[in-house]
């Protein structure tokens, strides 16, 4: 996937009592999202839980994002870690779209609504 900002988009499956130290750029902004039931997130030992659909939000002081499972989790388990450079624009959101401006946002949704914006076939 190409994008304009650098970013990166990790997807962990991890087992019972694994951990992952991934390392992150300084000025990155970071966030993990728990797909499946547990986990644990931090900088260090001192660990922060998050259960599923929870996300993690992360500091950006350029260190490692340690990611792992509890021992008494008895499954596999899902992470996604994302992070990029701060575009540090303004943001406007109706349900899953996200603009810049109202008028933005009033033209997807008028390009939603006439078919415009694409579509997938299954």
């Amino acid at each position: 996937m190409e994008t304009l900002t650098p970013i990166f988009y990790l997807h962990f499956i991890l087992q019972p009592g694994a951990k992952v130290a991934q390392p992150v750029q300084e000025k990155y902004n970071t966030f993990a999202n728990v797909i499946n039931l547990h986990g644990s997130f931090g900088k260090d030992v001192n660990q922060n839980e998050a259960k599923g659909n929870q996300m993690a939000i992360f500091a950006n002081d350029g260190n490692k994002i340690i990611i792992g499972v509890p021992n008494n989790i008895n499954s596999t388990q899902d992470f996604l870690l994302v992070g990029g450079i701060p575009l540090n624009e303004s943001l406007v959101r109706y349900g899953p779209l996200v603009m810049n401006t109202k008028q933005e946002l009033f033209q997807a949704i008028e390009d939603y609504c006439n078919g415009r914006l694409g579509g997938l076939n299954f």
